[in-house]
C-alpha cells in the first residue's frame, strides 16, 4: 500500500531565512522610531543584567525627563503586550516584529494619529490597553524631541 505525498510536488522548498529578510531594517528608522527600539533594546539589555536603566539612559539622552519617559514606556509594554516583547541585541541590523510594530507606534503618537496607533494594535493588544499605550508613547516622543539630533 502506498502512502501519498501530503506536499505537493509543487511546494517550494523550506527557506529557513525568508522571514529574516523580511524583517525591517534598523538603519530605515529615523528619529524617535528609531529611539523607541534602540532604548527598549538597552533596556532589556539592562534588565538581563539586573541594573535599572535609568541613570545610564538620563546620561545617554542628557535628560532625566527622556530616560523616565523611555523607563516608563519599557514597562508598561512589558505589562501590556500580549507576549514576552522580543527585542534584538543593539547590534543586531534586523527589527523583531515587535520592534517593528513598537517603531509605528511611535510614528503614530508623533503624528498625534491616535485612531491609526489603536488600528494597529487592534486584534493584537487588548482594545482596553490601547489608550495607556498611546499616552506613554505620546509621553516618550515627547520628552524625546529635545535630547534627539535634527528633530
Amino acid at each position: 500500500m502506498s502512502r501519498q505525498n501530503p506536499v505537493p510536488a509543487t511546494a517550494l522548498p523550506f527557506d529557513p531565512f525568508a522571514a529574516v529578510r523580511e524583517l525591517p531594517a534598523v538603519r530605515s528608522l529615523h528619529g524617535a522610531p528609531l529611539h523607541f527600539v534602540m532604548s527598549l533594546r538597552f533596556c532589556a539589555l539592562c534588565r538581563a543584567a539586573r541594573r535599572d536603566p535609568l541613570a545610564d539612559l538620563a546620561i545617554h539622552f542628557g535628560n532625566v525627563e527622556a530616560a523616565g519617559a523611555v523607563v516608563a514606556l519599557a514597562d508598561g509594554v512589558a505589562r501590556m503586550w500580549p507576549d514576552s516583547f522580543e527585542v534584538c541585541r543593539p547590534c543586531c541590523p534586523r527589527l523583531t516584529a515587535d520592534e517593528s510594530t513598537l517603531a509605528q507606534m511611535a510614528h503614530y503618537a508623533l503624528a498625534g494619529n491616535r485612531g491609526a496607533f489603536s488600528a494597529l494594535l487592534d486584534g493584537f493588544v487588548r482594545a482596553r490597553r490601547h489608550d495607556a499605550l498611546y499616552d506613554l508613547s505620546t509621553n516618550t516622543v515627547v520628552a524625546l524631541q529635545g535630547v534627539m539630533p535634527n528633530h
